[in-house]
C-alpha cells in the first residue's frame, strides 16, 4: 500500500482541521468531494467506487482516480478486501465536521421603485422546531408571511418571513423577523406544487389518525384478571 505525503504529519482534530474551499481534487471541487465521502467506508457490503461515482456522478474509472487521490492526500484508506476503503481521521473531518463556507450576494438596492416596496399577502400560524440545552426537540409558536418585495435588484421578489411574536395575545403588535427567504416566480411553482402534495398526503394521514383512534374507541374495554 502506498503511503500518503502526510503520513508522518500529526493529525489535527476535526474541530482543528482546516480546509480550502477552493482546492480541487482529481479535478472535482472539496465540497464535492465532502458529498462523496459521505457513505464510503459504512457497510460491509458496500463498493465505495459506486459510492464516489454516484456521488460524484462520474464513470466508475474516474471514482477510482479520485479515490486513489485520496489516498495519496490522507483521506482515505485502501483496505484488503474488493473496492473498500476506510476514512482516516482527516477525511472523516472533511466528510462530517467540515463547514464550506457560505455563498454571498451582494443586497443592491434600487433607486427608481415607483410603487410600494413591500406587499404582505397572508401570514398564518407555524412551528419552528427547536433544541433545548438537555438535546429535548420542542415546537415554538411562530407566524409564516408571504409577500412581494421590489427592493432589491434581483428577480426574487417573492419574500417569506419567519416571524417571531413577543406577545402572544396580539401577536401583530409586537413581533420580529427572526429570517427572511427571497425566491422567484419558478421557484415559487415549485413549492406550490409541493405544497399541494404535501397537502394531500397530510390530509390523509389526519384520516388515518381519526379512523384509528375510533376504531380504538369502539374497542371494548379489557377486564383485569385478578
Amino acid at each position: 500500500m502506498r503511503k500518503s505525503h502526510n503520513q508522518n504529519s500529526p493529525v489535527k482534530t476535526p474541530t482543528e482541521e482546516q480546509f480550502d474551499a477552493t482546492e480541487m481534487i482529481a479535478g472535482f471541487p472539496l465540497p464535492s468531494i465532502q458529498r462523496a465521502l459521505a457513505y464510503v467506508g459504512m457497510l460491509d457490503s458496500r463498493d465505495d467506487i459506486k459510492n464516489v461515482s454516484d456521488g460524484l456522478r462520474c464513470p466508475a474509472h474516474q471514482a477510482l482516480r479520485v479515490l486513489e487521490e485520496l489516498e495519496r492526500r490522507g483521506f482515505v484508506t485502501k483496505l484488503k478486501k474488493a473496492k473498500h476503503w476506510d476514512l482516516t481521521q482527516r477525511g472523516r473531518a472533511l466528510a462530517y465536521y467540515w463547514k464550506p463556507p457560505r455563498k454571498l450576494h451582494p443586497a443592491i438596492e434600487r433607486e427608481d421603485t415607483d410603487i410600494a416596496c413591500i406587499e404582505s399577502f397572508g401570514s398564518t400560524p407555524c412551528f419552528i422546531l427547536r433544541g433545548t440545552p438537555d438535546n429535548e426537540d420542542v415546537f415554538e409558536d411562530a407566524f409564516l408571511d408571504v409577500g412581494v418585495n421590489v427592493q432589491y435588484e434581483n428577480e426574487r421578489l417573492i419574500e417569506i418571513n419567519v416571524v417571531l411574536p413577543h406577545d402572544y395575545e396580539e401577536p401583530e403588535s409586537n413581533a420580529a423577523i427572526e429570517s427572511t427567504v427571497y425566491i422567484g416566480i419558478a421557484e415559487a411553482k415549485v413549492i406550490l406544487a409541493g405544497l399541494q402534495t404535501a397537502i394531500t398526503r397530510a390530509e390523509k394521514e389526519l384520516a388515518r389518525r381519526a379512523a384509528k383512534n375510533e376504531r380504538n374507541e369502539k374497542k371494548p374495554a379489557r377486564r383485569k384478571v385478578k
